[in-house]
């Protein structure tokens, strides 16, 4: 399976809606959703078509700095951390808890596979 097939399969697990048992954790999942899309965003269009160039020369401001492999995947990296961060500030307190959190964690450590594998294929480019 070369880097782009296993980009496409992963991402659909990273960014699809989990099933969750507890609505505190509902909760915090919709809480990532603004970060989840800004990161779905370019990534989605590798999954459909290969690359995400126009992240390099995006003229609405919404990569600032992004010029290079390198900065996109810094770029995405730090997007990872902050829903890593969020998530993080909220520790399960029950089996159920324990269980969506752990859902929601998966969730975030595919979404940094997917960075680095958006840079391996942007840097083939």
């Amino acid at each position: 399976m070369n880097d782009l097939q296993m980009f496409r399969k992963l991402f659909n697990i990273s960014f699809c809606r989990p099933i969750l048992k507890t609505e505190r954790f509902i909760d915090i999942w919709w809480d990532l959703e603004g970060l989840r899309d800004t990161l779905a965003g370019p990534l989605y269009t590798i999954k459909t078509k290969g690359n995400c160039n126009y992240v390099y020369t995006d003229e609405e401001g919404r990569f600032p700095g992004v010029d290079s492999p390198e900065m996109f995947l810094q770029w995405c990296l730090d997007i990872v951390d902050e829903c890593r961060d969020i998530l993080m500030k909220h520790q399960p307190e029950n089996s159920n808890e324990e269980a969506d959190f752990e859902t929601i964690i998966r969730q975030i450590d595919g979404m940094e596979v997917l960075s680095h594998l958006a840079y391996r294929i942007q840097s083939e480019q």
